[in-house]
């Protein structure tokens, strides 16, 4: 009987449920009550044409049928009968791939050598699984400086110049957005380095019931130094000293010292040694003094140290 059921659903429409666990009739007026009433109906019309003299056999069966048919309709309008199914099953829907593409994904560190090229045979590994899998529509996207569709090898390179969670996650659904979504299956290193936080759009995902598997790349104690920012005073006066504050992110090199330079138009104008002194984020302030008037752009770069495999963001 179940299989049955369930064939009929599925030569209706495209319904997932593969196990069914319970069928229910119901209505305002009680279904046990329904079989009573239709036959009621039905020997209801068969006195009313039975006393019919002028009719024939033949066209009082078919009149008694053509009235109950019609009260019988007219009471499953009223009765508003409906059929709650419920079972287990799998709906087919869109799973996004996000490889992440920034450019901490170029490090050598996996054994497939460079992050991403790690990250890629995952990918294409995963989307083959889509022909085992015919509930899942795996999508492969790439996150760099461009998110899009990967439609082939030379789409995959590592060219953002920033790494944010949130807008991978964001943007791997973008499409898919009022259509179920199974998953979303996401390959980084975990780099997250903006103000954004990546708890807020894991909330928007629990609110949509939409899962997110993650698949981590490279080493977790990766030594790496980064420049989180630049800060100081928009007008300063020239000839006379002049405050920064640079906030360097390190990783893998505590308590070991480097130098950190400052340069103005791309003029070095001044260098301070710098101790790494905490986990993490580290907050040095330098001192410069402005030899000319006018707008002028700071940059700040701190030398990287020979093992360090990333420099891009020194």
């Amino acid at each position: 009987m179940n299989k049955f059921i369930l064939s009929l659903i599925k030569s209706t429409q495209d319904n997932p449920i593969t196990d069914l666990h319970r069928l229910e009739i119901s209505s305002w007026i009680p279904v046990w009550l329904l079989p009573f009433i239709i036959a009621g109906i039905g020997v209801l019309c068969y006195y009313q044409y039975s006393k019919q003299k002028n009719l024939s056999k033949n066209k009082k069966i078919l009149l008694t049928s053509l009235r109950a048919l019609a009260y019988t309709c007219l009471l499953f309008i009223l009765a508003h009968p409906s059929v709650e199914i419920s079972g287990e099953g799998m709906a087919r829907g869109p799973v996004p791939v996000i490889i992440d593409g920034t450019e901490s994904m170029k490090i050598k560190d996996t054994a497939g050598g460079t992050r991403i090229n790690t990250a890629r045979r995952i990918s294409e590994r995963l989307v083959k699984q889509d022909e085992k899998y015919r509930d899942l529509d795996l999508i492969p996207y790439i996150s760099g400086r461009n998110f899009k569709k990967i439609k082939g090898k030379n789409d995959l390179k590592a060219d953002g110049t920033y790494t944010s969670l949130n807008q991978m996650l964001a943007m791997g659904i973008k499409d898919h957005i009022g259509t179920y979504i199974p998953g979303v299956i996401l390959i980084s290193d975990g780099v997250h380095n903006t103000y954004e936080a990546v708890d807020k759009i894991i909330e928007e995902f629990i609110q949509d019931n939409i899962p997110v598997y993650t698949l981590g790349l490279g080493s977790i104690k990766t030594k790496d130094l980064a420049i989180n920012s630049i800060s100081g005073e928009s007008v300063v006066f020239n000839k006379e000293k002049a405050g920064l504050e640079i906030l360097i992110n390190q990783s893998g090199y505590l308590n070991r010292s480097t130098k950190l330079k400052i340069y103005s138009d791309g003029r070095l104008i001044t260098t301070k040694s710098v101790s790494l002194k905490k986990k993490g984020v580290n907050r040095f302030s330098i001192e410069y003094v402005p030899q000319k008037i006018g707008r002028h752009l700071l940059m700040a770069e701190i030398l990287p140290f020979p093992e360090e495999k990333n420099r891009r963001k020194n």
